[in-house]
């Protein structure tokens, strides 16, 4: 028999509302969160993990944390969540994680970044307005405008369209919270193996 799962596996990672494992997106009746909920291989001995291989590649991924910078990896073996370093922001100062063969439940979903998009409007954004506007009697200001622009636009997109965006790995000790949003081209890559090496099908993120 396993072990008793940790408290609140099934349940909605925002408010933690009692939820049940689906294939597809639910939207959480409490709080209202859009999120995929998933039973794990500990729980469910219809899925089955694939043989570990300890060849394959780590996908790691870097999110600002409260003091340093915060690491979020799918390696060989599991899944790793830790602190980086204060200096360089690469180097793991202490790391936990939950094997593959260890998970309870998978949890996905997003979150709009309320902060930095209030920074993004009064801060970038008047920027590169202001650089357009400034342009137009000195074209000479193009060459700065034109690369602001895009970031600005760039920035947009990731808050508004791709958003923050989180895993809760469940295991029979511990959880562990990824996020996986930047650096955003190797977001689906993590999705998708994470889900795929934890014995899942890959689901949309709601």
């Amino acid at each position: 028999m396993p072990p008793a799962a940790p408290v609140g596996p099934f349940s909605c990672p925002s408010c933690f509302a009692p939820a049940s494992a689906a294939p597809t997106p639910q939207i959480c009746g409490a709080c209202g969160l859009a999120f995929v909920l998933r039973a794990g291989s500990r729980v469910d001995p219809t899925i089955q993990p694939p043989a570990y291989n300890p060849h394959l590649p780590s996908i790691k991924m870097r999110s600002a944390g409260l003091v340093v910078m915060q690491s979020s990896i799918v390696a060989p073996e599991g899944v790793l969540q830790g602190s980086l370093d204060p200096i360089t922001g690469r180097i793991p100062m202490d790391q936990s994680g939950v094997p593959f063969g260890d998970i309870v439940s998978v949890a996905i979903w997003r979150k709009l970044d309320v902060v930095r998009l209030v920074l993004l409007t009064l801060i970038l954004l008047p920027i590169a307005l202001g650089l357009l506007a400034l342009s137009v009697a000195v074209p000479a200001a193009l060459i700065a405008a034109v690369p602001i622009g895009l970031l600005t636009g760039v920035s947009y997109y990731h808050v508004i369209a791709v958003r923050r965006n989180y895993a809760r790995v469940t295991g029979s000790a511990r959880v562990v919270q990824l996020q996986f949003d930047t650096p955003m081209r190797r977001r689906r890559a993590f999705h998708r193996e994470l889900m795929r090496r934890a014995g899942l099908p890959e689901s949309v993120i709601p």
